[in-house]
């Protein structure tokens, strides 16, 4: 990166965020939420209740600019420069991986980082669905993609070489952060709060564009 003398290690690249990528992306994030919208998602403090007013994410080619400087870092440190003008309190999620023999499958690397994420599911205080306090530790990847108030989601992805081997980078901006002393989603008959006309594909998930 040229334009990036932060970045110190070698050989760093970004990854191009082709159609297909994008779609994978979405997909997962939109997988995710259906099924706790759903009510059928298990953590080991129980089953979430099923949401009404959970949103699909649609792509936001502004956030994965700004999320695209900060993985042009090459570091995994979260940045100040996500707040767009349409998003004034935007969120953040990062992740890494590395590797120092046969280079994986990146689809599968970028799968896991975001499987990851929502994996913090597993550590939430279900009492939080309603007012999230802060109680819950280590989950803020989790609440990130969990915003029944989430819309948008923009991410980037770098590669390089670190000591450890090849790394890869991702970040992805979200719409916006987890508010203190608000509900992570309404609890309720999925799609209630969108006159019960969920998406096509993702039945528990109010359409996009409404």
């Amino acid at each position: 990166f040229s334009d990036y003398p932060n970045c110190h290690n070698k050989n760093p690249k970004l990854m191009r965020i082709t159609p297909g990528l994008k779609k994978y992306l979405l997909c997962k994030h939109n997988m995710y939420r259906d099924l706790l919208a759903g009510g059928t998602m298990e953590s080991r403090n129980g089953v979430f209740p099923s949401a009404q007013n959970m949103s699909m994410l649609q792509w936001d080619d502004e956030l994965a600019a700004l999320a695209e400087h900060n993985v042009k870092q090459c570091e995994m440190e979260h940045d100040q420069c996500r707040r767009t003008v349409k998003f004034r309190a935007a969120g953040q999620n990062i992740a890494y991986d590395s590797w120092s023999e046969k280079r994986p499958d990146k689809k599968k690397i970028i799968r896991e980082a975001v499987f990851a994420w929502w994996n913090e599911h597993q550590d939430f205080q279900h009492h939080e669905i309603d007012k999230y306090v802060g109680s819950s530790s280590g989950v803020l990847h989790f609440t990130a993609m969990a915003l029944d108030y989430q819309t948008h989601v923009g991410c980037a992805i770098s590669e390089y070489d670190y000591s450890s081997g090849d790394t890869l980078l991702i970040t992805c901006n979200y719409s916006s952060w987890t508010w203190m002393d608000q509900a992570i989603y309404k609890k309720g008959t999925p799609c209630a709060d969108c006159g019960g006309q969920c998406d096509a594909k993702f039945k528990n998930l109010c359409p996009a564009k409404r």
